[in-house]
């Protein structure tokens, strides 16, 4: 809730613990997000299957802003595919790439009509 919600990131509900007297690990937050992450999964994967079942969709893409170690911060690219009959969503996340193919291959089974503009 705190980080979704809120939006706290780790490292401070971890300070708001600490107030409390509970002291967690980095690494014990990082897991438990890790293991719901996980469950998450095979929902992604079902709403993403029914989204691009439909006979129409709509496609934006977005940079958005990461930290990344290695290049101190770089933009990714961010595409949400939104079935408009069946009024539900997904994102689409690729780490690293806005390049075009990464649209293409989440498209490329798709069968319906997609707005001019796209592929």
């Amino acid at each position: 809730m705190s980080k979704y919600v809120h939006h706290l990131p780790f490292h401070r509900q971890m300070a708001i613990f600490k107030l409390t007297g509970v002291s967690l690990p980095a690494s014990t937050i990082n897991g438990w997000f890790m293991g719901s992450c996980d469950l998450l999964r095979a929902l992604y994967h079902r709403l993403r299957e029914i989204v691009l079942a439909t006979d129409y969709i709509q496609v934006d893409e977005s940079t958005v802003p990461v930290i990344d170690n290695e290049k101190h911060g770089s933009k990714i690219l961010l595409v949400v595919v939104r079935s408009v009959m069946e009024n539900m969503m997904f994102f689409h996340y690729d780490k690293g790439s806005r390049a075009q193919k990464v649209v293409i291959e989440l498209l490329r089974n798709y069968k319906g009509a997609v707005p001019n503009g796209w592929l």
